[in-house]
């Protein structure tokens, strides 16, 4: 049985988790910045759903912020197993 992982495809992934939840939140803060004008003349039951529709992608986003690092340290982990793995194996037939 042979087993084979790639440094550079657990580094990527990481990158792309990263970079896609940072995309994210610079959509969510642009969306935020573009509505704050407008919601000046909002009240009542459209202000109200946008709070709470901002609330909802705020929670998210911070949840989403946390699966992605610890995500990213699983990845690491994985890796430093694998070449700790590896080199051990190595060592037994060297």
């Amino acid at each position: 049985m042979e087993i084979r992982t790639s440094n550079e495809a657990f580094d990527r992934t990481v990158t792309l988790l990263a970079r896609a939840n940072q995309d994210l939140q610079s959509m969510l803060v642009q969306l935020n910045e573009t509505v704050r004008v407008l919601r000046e003349d909002w009240t009542g039951a459209a202000n109200d759903a946008y709070t709470d529709a901002q609330q909802r992608w705020s929670r998210n986003m911070a949840i989403m912020t946390e699966q992605v690092a610890r995500a990213s340290k699983a990845l690491a982990d994985i890796q430093t197993n694998y070449n700790a793995a590896s080199k051990d194996v190595e060592n037994l037939w060297s």
